[in-house]
């Protein structure tokens, strides 16, 4: 596998797929350096693995977070996608550490 991996173009790691990854850093208000920043937007994209039980749990904490109406939210292959807005500071609450959690990043 690791032969496999190095010599993939597109294979980016090989590893855990750790929570602090779940989190784009641009989403983040703290830099990789530990300074503070804004993300530049309050709409995010949160993709989930399809899972009714945890899905129904993340959507729960979602709907405590936003700010408006979640605009889509829609599944594709084995994913729940949502894109929705919160103010950047309660969006770091988001905890990527749900068994559903997959990823998240700002929209434009």
């Amino acid at each position: 596998m690791q032969t496999w991996a190095n010599a993939a173009e597109y294979v980016q790691w090989e590893g855990d797929y750790l929570d602090a990854y779940k989190i784009h850093p641009r989403a983040r208000t703290v830099d990789p350096k530990g300074r503070s920043q804004k993300p530049a937007t309050d709409l995010f994209a949160i993709q989930m693995v399809a899972d009714v039980d945890a899905n129904s749990a993340s959507l729960r904490v979602i709907d405590r977070m936003k700010i408006e109406p979640i605009q889509k939210q829609a599944r594709v292959l084995n994913y729940l996608n949502v894109i929705v807005r919160f103010p950047p500071n309660d969006f770091q609450r988001l905890p990527p550490n749900r068994s559903d959690f997959d990823s998240s990043l700002p929209r434009a």
